[in-house]
């Protein structure tokens, strides 16, 4: 073998040895992003959107009056509450409450964890949640909750995200406010107090609290000079568009935009002529149905319809 052969042999060889001698490097494939489903504050019932977002919420079970005590709480269950059986289960074991599943002592004024969330269909083929519930403080205290994103008026709690942004909201702030909701009387002297339902005036928020009554209403203790009154509020009020009270600023913004005239009628949940699609919402909430023409637009409000063209109210019947 001639000097030069063995010498391209050599450097093959290497040339292999080389090529055996590469390592690998094993790359990780990118983690999946998990969405964050965010809850929204500023709603305390979410019917359909983002039901799972209530998971890690903190719900504050609502107190009921004297009288509906005895009923208990509706769509409480055991935590091993199986939907698809039909048998007749109770959370808690008063026996004038049993058809309501549950004892009112066992959950009222309690606040309870959303651990996690199922959905399922029930025999009407209507979608619902069940919410699997810890109490605040009391690991042992667990049950589940029937959530049907149809009907607000049926959930129990007032979500504490919610409320704190409610506080956070108007404590300490001036507002205007629809009089119909204010005690005639000072809650601190029993003195009528020296307004009518025409007067406007800024009251100071000092605290919001909730009402033990069937309607679950907020009360808003607020101050003006010498007067100190309760206002008392639907806790829907907050949710929806239909407003009974306004933040000193933002009045003050709408009454530069459309006069002291209109939005007095709408902070009395009334409508006049010429009132614009905005103030109509904030008087009469959003209309169950809309039905556009070449003409205008017509707001169905149940038995009741308010025509617009432009953008502004023409007539209603």
């Amino acid at each position: 073998m001639s000097k030069s052969t063995f010498f391209i042999i050599a450097m093959l060889f290497m040339s292999i040895s080389g090529c055996c001698q590469i390592g690998t490097t094993e790359v990780a494939a990118p983690k999946q992003q998990k969405e964050v489903v965010v809850f929204d504050s500023t709603r305390n019932f979410l019917g359909n959107d983002n039901v799972f977002s209530y998971k890690g919420q903190v719900l504050f079970v609502l107190p009921v009056s004297d009288a509906l005590q005895k009923y208990g709480y509706k769509e409480f269950k055991p935590i091993d509450y199986n939907p698809n059986s039909h048998a007749l289960v109770h959370y808690g074991d008063d026996a004038e409450a049993s058809r309501f599943n549950t004892k009112y002592e066992n959950l009222s004024e309690k606040y309870f964890y959303v651990d996690s969330i199922t959905p399922f269909r029930n025999t009407l083929r209507d979608t619902k949640y069940i919410f699997y519930l810890t109490e605040k403080g009391n690991s042992n205290n667990r049950c589940c909750y029937i959530y049907n994103p149809k009907y607000e008026l049926s959930f129990p709690f007032v979500v504490v995200s919610y409320f704190n942004h409610i506080k956070k909201k108007y404590v300490g702030n001036d507002v205007v406010i629809y009089k119909k909701f204010v005690d005639e009387y000072d809650v601190k002297t029993g003195d009528p107090l020296q307004i009518t339902d025409d007067t406007i005036i800024f009251w100071r928020v000092k605290d919001i609290t909730i009402l033990n009554n069937e309607h679950h209403n907020f009360v808003l203790l607020i101050e003006n000079g010498n007067q100190t009154a309760s206002f008392w509020v639907s806790r829907l009020s907050f949710s929806d568009n239909k407003k009974v009270i306004y933040l000193k600023d933002e009045w003050n913004k709408l009454v530069s935009k459309y006069g002291f005239s209109m939005m007095k009628t709408a902070l009395h949940q009334q409508i006049m002529v010429g009132m614009p699609r905005e103030l109509l919402i904030n008087s009469w909430g959003e209309p169950n149905k809309i039905n556009s023409a070449s003409y205008g637009d017509q707001y169905v409000y149940g038995n009741k319809c308010v025509y617009l063209e432009g953008g502004k109210i023409t007539s209603w019947n």
